[in-house]
């Protein structure tokens, strides 16, 4: 990746000392910019990936983080000509990094309404209790996934998106697999189900954790 990235840079930069006309000099110098600002987004996906970040548990309500990320890009949805349904149930109070677990919403909803592109289409969020699990999926009316990917999508830098994908849309293929590295560290599973011309649904699925147990695993664990 990073060998691919720097030589875009060099090559554009090169090319801006050489033009004269400012039009087409600014153009190259973008792409400089845009490359510069892929690799910022690659460097801090491997980071994340790699250490996993601390984390920071408490009891808290994962609708919470559903909610002010939906807030946060409703703006873009909408832009996106991307309708959003909520089905949002009550669900019990669990110990979790809500931080962490706002990225892997963002994540999921990043990549539904990419898949959406350039059409729009339907986003479905719903999130319940079931058996002790609470259930959080993202649904797209987008184009689905071919199974040969399918089974792939989780692995670091798998991406259909960018310059690592083919595609127009921005991306490194970190998203989902840094959700997926959430997700397990919380004790839980996401899922797939998808298939071509048919949309997808990205389902989590998380243990209800109370404070006392998680409190006693931590003195064991010390």
């Amino acid at each position: 990746v990073a060998p691919l990235l720097l030589g875009s840079m060099l090559g554009y930069a090169g090319l801006g000392r050489q033009i004269r006309d400012i039009e087409e000099k600014d153009r190259a110098l973008e792409v400089v910019v845009q490359a510069c600002k892929r690799g910022r987004s690659i460097t801090r996906g491997l980071l994340t990936f790699a250490r996993r970040q601390e984390h920071h548990r408490a009891m808290a309500d994962i609708t919470d983080a559903v909610v002010e990320t939906l807030t946060l890009v409703e703006i873009d949805l909408t832009k996106s000509h991307i309708k959003v349904v909520r089905e949002l149930e009550p669900i019990p109070l669990t110990v979790c990094d809500l931080g962490q677990l706002s990225q892997v919403v963002l994540n999921l909803i990043t990549n539904a309404r990419d898949a959406m592109k350039p059409g729009g289409g339907t986003l479905t969020v719903r999130l319940r209790e079931r058996r002790d699990l609470i259930e959080l999926s993202v649904s797209d009316t987008g184009s689905g996934i071919e199974e040969e990917i399918r089974d792939k999508i989780f692995e670091p830098f798998m991406t259909t998106k960018g310059a690592l994908g083919g595609s127009q849309t921005p991306g490194t293929g970190l998203g989902l697999s840094v959700s997926y590295g959430i997700v397990q560290d919380h004790g839980g599973t996401i899922d797939v189900a998808s298939a071509p011309g048919q949309g997808t649904t990205m389902t989590v699925r998380l243990p209800v954790v109370i404070a006392e147990n998680f409190e006693r695993e931590l003195a064991v664990g010390a």
